[in-house]
């Protein structure tokens, strides 16, 4: 048995070292680098050097002292290090995993205590400074030791992402935390009650939302400069200092934009939410917090409890009663939360049998589907699922295609999507199959749903991503003739059509380039040109910019490039295009992915790359720069040939 005989095992099947190594007996042979290469971090996100089959066979594996300590080192062609795992107590087990991005350690798992198992991970060098502690040993985080605001705006895109309750409830502010503030009373205690039922609330609007899903990439931090609420103003007996009204910049399936984050306030070298992300709140709500100096403007007033629209009494009651069956929630037990779900759904039952109005039945029944998805997707309420079930069958039976009926359908799916994916020995594939199918039956069903343009994105981008053109080409019209002329989606939808249809035909691309100058596709007519869509946030756009200015020197004047960056803020691109002079035209858009030069042609992900051929017809709409190197190779020499 090699050195690395314990593994833990993760969900996911991949193998994590987490002790075994001999002090004494550390050698090239104790391991293959294969074997080495094979072990990831416990986390996820995190961003490291992971070398192909063939640049495997280079690596080399050795003994090495690091300071006092023993460690196993794997290494490229180049002598970078890409992994080392380390002894650093000397007691003959390994307590470190350290992994490496362009030779710099990036992140570590962390066996703080010696018991063979990761309690702490850190992200290091290029990949951050979060600080992350495990008390458990079970591989999730229980509690941050570091994070910074930018690194604090990721966690909540991710929380929101995966509807991660736990994700999301370590970012907020403890009580210790808030005492520790030196805040004024009235402060301190909303900020208390809006953090008490932070969790509750967190859980409601991430079933709801449909901003962020798991195509949404965290992008930048988006804030003014930190504020200081210096001490002896507003009440508080220390300096405060804070960030108003953060965003995380993301990029989602294609769109770029942003989801609110709210106030951050910090605590030590630490940030801290303090309530739910302002991008999950109602319009209302969302203009009453974010702010630590800034007044918010346009403020609504607050309408009493129960306006004057002829509630009942007993109407009235039961609103009552559903508000302190929710504080109980918030407050109880796991243990305790099922029974108080029991009560509240025959509640919420009551309350739309009794409603007055066809509207009012409509709010409460969506209020109880809503409760019911959440509930169950949190694990506080294992009767959720088929409560929810027996809620739509009783909905179909009255009115199969309403809309109230396909409401409750949709949050009964997702949901039960969301539970076969956290089954033990989740079968994926199968279970995507059958996701995509109850799609298009929904669709199906019904296609006026405010649900149905939800369900054909997804549709329509596992179907282009799988190769299936003509399905995705399907579901795209779909969109189109739900959304109308003047919805941003179904605009995307119908260049998205226009890109999967141009193989054979000329394109339109014309706009202003860095410099303020004019340029159409069309003035390049007589050469082979390639359109880059590309931003300074795109990683591998960047690798694909150094191939094509190899492609330039090789080919010279008979191949034109034309990037098209989608860069919302233009500093950011000049201050690349400084480091980086490039010898092609760049067309900028500062609206970025929602911008015309992308959603003319459906760009929904970068990089994009469409090739042309000296008549200016598409030949390639989804290249590769080999795909352009192998093209240029034999075009020419067939030009030549002709000659």
């Amino acid at each position: 048995m090699s050195a690395f005989h314990r593994y833990l095992r993760r969900p996911s099947g991949s193998l994590v070292l987490i002790s075994s190594l001999c002090a004494c007996a550390i050698s090239a042979t104790a391991a293959t680098v294969e074997e080495a290469l094979k072990l990831v971090p416990v986390q996820r996100d995190v961003e490291i050097d992971r070398p192909s089959a063939k640049e495997i066979e280079t690596c080399t594996i050795e003994s090495e002292q690091i300071g006092d300590a023993s460690a196993l080192v794997v290494r490229g062609q180049g002598g970078q290090v890409l992994r080392a795992f380390i002894d650093s107590n000397k007691d003959s087990n390994l307590d470190q995993w350290c992994y490496f991005l362009n030779g710099i350690e990036s992140y570590r798992d962390v066996d703080s205590n010696f018991d063979g198992k990761p309690d702490q991970y850190r992200w290091l060098g290029l990949g951050g400074t979060k600080w992350a502690i495990d008390r458990n040993q079970d591989g999730r985080i229980d509690e941050w030791k570091t994070i910074s605001a930018e690194e604090l705006s990721f966690e909540v895109l991710a929380a929101i992402r995966d509807k991660d309750i736990q994700r999301f409830e370590r970012l907020l502010i403890t009580s210790k935390e808030i005492d520790s503030l030196g805040l004024s009373p009235d402060r301190k205690a909303e900020m208390t009650k809006n953090v008490s039922t932070a969790t509750k609330r967190f859980a409601a609007a991430v079933k709801t939302q449909r901003s962020v899903d798991q195509r949404s990439k965290w992008v930048h931090f988006g804030a003014t400069k930190p504020c200081i609420l210096p001490a002896g103003s507003s009440g508080n007996s220390r300096d405060v200092y804070a960030y108003e009204n953060v965003s995380a910049m993301i990029e989602n399936g294609g769109k770029h934009g942003q989801i609110g984050i709210g106030a951050l306030y910090r605590v030590g070298e630490n940030w801290r939410l303090v309530d739910i992300p302002t991008g999950l709140m109602d319009e209302k709500a969302r203009t009453e917090v974010g702010y630590v100096l800034t007044p918010a403007m346009n403020k609504l007033p607050e309408a009493p409890k129960f306006a004057d629209d002829g509630v009942s009494e007993e109407m009235q009651e039961f609103m009552t009663k559903v508000d302190a069956i929710e504080k109980k929630i918030a407050a109880a037990s796991p243990r305790e939360q099922a029974a108080l779900y029991d009560e509240q759904t025959a509640l919420l039952r009551k309350m739309a049998g009794n409603a007055k109005s066809q509207k009012d039945q409509f709010l409460w029944i969506r209020q109880l589907a809503d409760t019911l998805g959440t509930a169950t997707q949190t694990g506080a309420y294992p009767k959720g699922l088929s409560k929810l079930q027996e809620l739509y069958r009783e909905l179909a039976k009255q009115s199969k295609e309403s809309e109230l009926t396909g409401y409750v359908k949709y949050r009964w799916m997702t949901t039960n999507y969301s539970m076969k994916l956290q089954e033990k020995d989740a079968k994926f594939e199968e279970i995507q199959e059958n996701w995509l199918a109850q799609l298009e039956e929904f669709v199906d069903e019904f296609p006026n749903s405010p649900d149905a343009s939800d369900a054909m994105l997804q549709l329509a981008i596992a179907e282009e991503y799988a190769g299936n053109e003509k399905k995705a080409l399907g579901w795209y019209d779909g969109i189109i003739k739900q959304g109308g002329a003047k919805d941003l989606v179904a605009k995307k939808a119908q260049g998205a059509r226009t890109r999967l249809t141009s193989v054979g035909r000329p394109i339109r691309l014309a706009g202003n380039t860095v410099q303020g100058k004019q340029l159409s596709i069309e003035q390049l007519r007589g050469r082979i040109v390639l359109v880059h869509y590309w931003a300074t946030w795109c990683e591998p756009c960047k690798d694909d910019i150094r191939r094509i200015d190899k492609l330039v020197a090789q080919y010279g004047g008979k191949f034109m490039p034309v990037g098209v960056n989608l860069d919302t803020d233009k500093n950011k691109l000049a201050a690349y295009l400084k480091e980086n002079r490039l010898s092609w035209p760049q067309l900028f858009d500062s609206a970025g992915l929602d911008g015309g030069l992308a959603v003319d042609l459906g760009v929904l992900t970068l990089p994009t790359m469409i090739l042309l051929d000296e008549k200016g017809n598409v030949v390639n709409r989804d290249a590769s720069t080999s795909d352009v190197d192998d093209y240029l190779d034999k075009h020419l020499a067939r030009q030549a040939a002709k000659r």
